[in-house]
């Protein structure tokens, strides 16, 4: 505590007094109480001296005691005025804490002493991902730190970082990684060079200058193809951006390069899938004068040719790709083209589905279309768009979702603490809802109930409550549905499947589901449905009773299904007593009368010692006696007799 007080301080004297006299340890963590009244948890001292910016402080520490100068900050970090994120080393603290001459005497002196310069931070960062200070980038390279190796949270290296920078010293910066030795050509992990990346960036980040310096430099100079593949794609971005002005002009300047220049160049054929060419259902335009006639007539044929271009260029696998379809989509929808809203959206799935896991972007594309499907179904339009939810269309959703629940299942990959997951399985009992609205041939039938059967085997779970299917379709209301999370336009109305629903209950009944599953606090479908207000002659209720489900199952607060209904609507809970149940099994009886008269402590001393007479008394006396609650009574008082 008294060591990290005098790093703070910049007393180098009583620094040295407490390591050389009183044996501090250097690379000891402590209790460090900043301004403001804020106590960083587990200090260390030569991160406290950086933060200070005391550099002969920081000296003694690294030369004179050797402190641990890659060490990572196991707490938040105190840096001006707010906590930033652990697994920070003294080298990024110096990068993004200090100022002007004393930042870069401190960083030379912990890079001459050993600092990594190409450490990560617990996000991912390298220390340039830290600051914008083009000074300390420049410094750091000089330093000699990995250009090429290096990267952000992002993935991306420093080359890739700056080439989209809106930063007025982008240009230098970019100047002096060229100067260093920086690959221009390299492909990031989307296969996409620096130039590509200025052109995506140019759009959005208005970064025209580093685009063109990059086009440009005769360093490394680009092949006429790639130039032409940049500025297509810029102009793409620009046009889907909204700015027709800047796309048509990056368009020309690319034709001009394919067809102006000796020898002309033929567009390279864009081989779209069955889902793509029903969504684009266009093909690229192939002369200036089309481009024209279409940019005058028919502007949105011109976004159309945008989508084409950027799906060409940078496949089917690009976030850009997706993010730029899905926003068309929403735009079809909010001009209610429910046709190419389905097609697009369907082509959004087919992008949407990475290699590398679960990604948010698939889950939000199920529920976008699971949703539109009963929009659509409910619509008061004409036949052509009602036609647009088919058996093949939706049960395509409902495919998707199931590959993406068993992947999920395998992954172990919780960075979103299960939320994909949660949203999933209410796309499935939506799905589902749809597809039973729907006629069925036989083979559609049982290809619907092969995939069901498949995810109740799966068992999969909701980290909200512990529901899986059958719970989920005994509930009230799907709750990703029903919160209205979805990105479509708040003036259209949105509808969902009607819950809880007896028919899909049936249906995951028949491919298997166990009646008596229960939540994580001990509620099975019939505790849901009794709190979902469904009463014991409901069709939900009876689908589970016909499934073999047991009355008596109690949660773990002991209560049954009356029990709820009691709490509800006490005339309601005499309501089992009073009429004739035909589905609880003899056993589920039994176990109600021992409950009821506490029985359960001398069961076997009542258990008669004839057991073959007793048996064949119970058939005999149930083939004469109604199967309700007073013939077992009857019968528990004869076997309470002993006959």
């Amino acid at each position: 505590m008294a060591l990290l007080i005098a790093c703070k301080n910049g007393q180098l004297q009583e620094v040295r007094h407490l390591v050389e006299q009183c044996g501090a340890d250097v690379n000891q963590p402590g209790q460090l109480m900043w301004e403001e009244g804020y106590e960083q948890a587990l200090a260390l001292p030569l991160h406290t001296a950086v933060i200070a910016g005391h550099l002969d402080v920081v000296q003694y520490l690294v030369e004179d005691c050797k402190a641990q100068i890659n060490m990572k900050s196991k707490s938040n970090v105190m840096l001006k005025h707010f906590f930033i994120d652990k697994g920070l080393t003294p080298l990024h603290v110096a990068v993004i804490s200090l100022a002007d001459q004393v930042q870069k005497d401190v960083i030379r002196c912990l890079a001459k002493n050993g600092a990594d310069l190409s450490a990560s931070d617990s996000n991912g960062n390298s220390c340039w991902a830290l600051t914008f200070d083009v000074d300390v980038i420049k410094l750091l390279i000089e330093l000699g730190m990995d250009i090429h190796e290096t990267t952000n949270e992002l993935l991306e290296t420093i080359v890739e970082a700056w080439a989209c920078s809106p930063d007025p010293s982008a240009i230098e910066v970019m100047q002096l990684l060229l100067d260093k030795g920086a690959d221009f050509h390299k492909e990031n992990c989307e296969g996409l060079t620096p130039l590509m990346v200025a052109a995506i960036g140019a759009s959005c980040q208005q970064n025209w200058p580093v685009f063109e310096f990059i086009l440009t430099q005769e360093e490394q100079p680009f092949s006429r193809p790639d130039k032409i593949m940049a500025l297509e794609l810029m102009g793409a971005f620009y046009i889907n951006t909204g700015d027709s002005g800047n796309g048509l002009f990056c368009w020309r300047m690319a034709m001009g390069f394919r067809f102006d220049v000796s020898p002309a160049l033929s567009k390279p054929t864009t081989v779209l899938s069955e889902v793509a060419g029903k969504a684009f259902d266009a093909s690229e335009v192939e002369n200036l004068e089309q481009l024209e006639e279409m940019a005058v007539f028919d502007p949105d044929s011109l976004i159309v040719q945008a989508l084409l271009i950027i799906y060409r260029i940078l496949g089917i696998n690009s976030y850009q790709t997706w993010e730029c379809l899905t926003k068309y989509a929403l735009d079809c929808w909010a001009l209610n083209d429910g046709r190419r809203f389905l097609n697009i959206s369907m082509l959004v799935l087919e992008c949407s589905q990475m290699e590398q896991g679960l990604w948010i972007t698939t889950v939000d594309t199920i529920r976008r279309l699971a949703m539109s499907f009963h929009s659509l179904r409910r619509e008061e339009s004409d036949a052509e768009d009602r036609q647009l939810v088919s058996f093949p269309n939706v049960m395509a959703v409902l495919r998707c979702a199931a590959n993406e629940l068993h992947r999920y299942a395998n992954s172990y990959n919780d960075y979103d603490d299960g939320e994909s997951c949660n949203i999933l399985l209410d796309c499935v009992i939506q799905l589902t809802i749809a597809l039973i609205s729907l006629t069925m041939t036989d083979e559609e039938s049982f290809e619907l109930k092969r995939c069901l059967y498949q995810l109740v085997r799966l068992d999969e779970r909701s980290s909200r409550n512990g529901y899986n299917l059958l719970l989920l379709a005994c509930s009230s209301s799907s709750y990703y549905f029903s919160s209205l999370e979805l990105e479509m336009i708040d003036s259209l109305n949105i509808h969902v499947g009607q819950l809880p629903s007896a028919e899909v209950i049936r249906v995951l009944l028949e491919v298997g589901a166990d009646p008596d599953s229960k939540d994580r606090i001990g509620n099975t479908g019939l505790h849901v449905l009794a709190r979902a207000g469904e009463t014991f002659t409901s069709p939900t209720v009876l689908a589970l009773f016909e499934a073999g489900a047991h009355l008596d199952q109690t949660n773990v607060m002991r209560e049954t299904m009356a029990d709820i209904l009691h709490k509800d609507s006490p005339r309601q809970a005499n309501t089992i007593f009073l009429t004739p149940l035909e589905f609880p099994s003899l056993k589920c009886l039994s176990a109600r009368a021992f409950h009821k008269h506490n029985m359960c402590s001398t069961f076997f001393d009542l258990i008669p010692s004839n057991f073959y007479h007793f048996k064949h008394f119970l058939l005999l006396s149930f083939s004469y006696l109604p199967n309700n609650t007073t013939s077992l009574q009857a019968l528990y008082v004869c076997w309470k007799l002993n006959f």
